[in-house]
């Protein structure tokens, strides 16, 4: 618990949650975060304000070997100069937007009603000063949201020893935040009361549940998307006929099966409800007026690709997904990823410069050696494209990660 590895390197923090530090009262905390991919999809909010989703949403969380937000965060005593929360991402400034603000104001009331009289005290002439950075591109469908407000949520929730769930302060600053403070297979719970206090993410099964899952992430477009999310779903939840109708009639049935293929580990039956739902996620975005594209020529080739591939099989063995951009996560076994990696290879030009994870490196260049045990014809692809008409600027190799981790005072330095 947050409670456990704080102690472990800073002793009670009832008694030093402060140091003085250069005429300052400081006390500091640094913990880093994973992405999460869903596999049921969440799209439009019941409460715009609250955060609270039409649905509930699963998803599966990445580990942190590849991309992750590393968030430091310390509470300062006021000065004339600086009296209020500050943020800078990726070493710049930022906004403190409303979003960021509610769940600071969330972490800060809840601190008192924990620990009463001495949080009053602490909290009184103080602010926090939040510096994070993601080594992934932010606002590009990749999940940086969700990384980096349930790192700040997480890293804030350790300055204060709060102790509990704090799923529903994450969900304040982005929605799948929530989903992001637990490891594995998680669940974020619609909830049905008005106030979005049921509205919270639980964990279905740790990361050690499903070890031969694997996750190939396709980078088509590392730039900022032209709809955000929030934009897209306002929209969306105004105009889509075919939104109300996924809501009601499909994903009553949808979330248990999906729910009992991760449980039983059916590949299987996991490809074709993640695949589905990302294709209905999508087509959603299109029946949205004006329409909403994310996808672009490269994701639907990479679609068809994994189609063709899983047609020379009895059952399929990659699945595709989608979230608010182009970039595509496949869904695979152990066994079957180097192979896959050989056909991808072979049917997308791929910036190799781009390929800065040593691991994925590896796996690819071994790909390049497999003889696939079915074939290479048939799929519509091959080496006959000129260079930069069909391009991956990078392939990420990734697992099943764990839970945000809170780094020692050791590793603070190394930031």
């Amino acid at each position: 618990c947050i409670r456990d590895s704080i102690n472990a390197e800073y002793g009670d923090i009832s008694a030093k949650l402060l140091e003085k530090r250069m005429g300052e009262f400081v006390r500091e905390v640094v913990a880093t975060a994973p992405i999460n991919i869903a596999v049921i999809k969440y799209w439009g909010k019941k409460d715009e304000q609250l955060i609270i989703p039409l649905n509930s949403s699963i998803s599966v969380t990445l580990s942190q070997s590849q991309l992750k937000t590393t968030t430091k965060i310390s509470l300062r005593k006021n000065s004339p100069s600086q009296s209020v929360d500050s943020l800078r991402l990726n070493d710049k400034e930022d906004v403190v937007t409303k979003r960021i603000k509610d769940c600071f104001q969330e972490l800060r009331e809840l601190y008192i009603k924990q620990k009463g009289e001495e949080a009053i005290h602490i909290l009184r002439n103080t602010h926090l000063v939040v510096e994070s950075w993601n080594n992934f591109p932010t606002a590009s469908g990749m999940a940086s949201s969700a990384s980096g407000l349930s790192c700040l949520v997480f890293a804030c929730a350790a300055l204060f020893d709060i102790q509990g769930d704090v799923s529903h302060i994450a969900r304040r600053g982005s929605g799948s935040a929530c989903r992001s403070l637990y490891g594995g297979f998680v669940k974020w719970e619609a909830g049905i009361d008005d106030d979005g206090s049921d509205s919270r993410a639980i964990q279905l099964h740790d990361q050690l549940h499903w070890p031969a899952l694997r996750i190939l992430i396709l980078i088509v477009d590392d730039r900022k998307k032209t709809t955000s999310s929030t934009s897209g779903m306002e929209t969306s939840k105004k105009t889509s006929q075919l939104l109300d109708y996924r809501v009601k009639h499909v994903l009553p049935q949808r979330i248990p099966q999906m729910e009992s293929a991760i449980a039983t580990r059916n590949f299987s039956a996991f490809a074709e409800i993640t695949m589905k739902d990302s294709n209905q996620f999508h087509a959603i975005c299109r029946d949205t007026y004006p329409p909403i594209e994310y996808l672009n020529d490269t994701s639907r080739e990479i679609i068809s690709l994994v189609h063709r591939i899983n047609s020379t099989r009895v059952h399929p063995i990659a699945a595709y997904t989608f979230d608010a951009g182009p970039n595509a996560f496949i869904f695979c076994l152990e066994q079957d990823q180097l192979e896959l990696l050989h056909h991808i290879q072979n049917a997308f030009v791929l910036d190799e410069k781009e390929l800065t994870d040593q691991s994925s490196r590896g796996l690819i260049e071994e790909a390049k050696r497999v003889t696939p045990s079915w074939g290479e014809s048939g799929f519509g692809f091959g080496k006959k494209k000129t260079p930069g008409e069909i391009e991956l600027k990078n392939i990420l190799c990734c697992h099943v990660g764990s839970d945000p981790i809170l780094l020692s005072k050791s590793e603070h330095h190394k930031l």
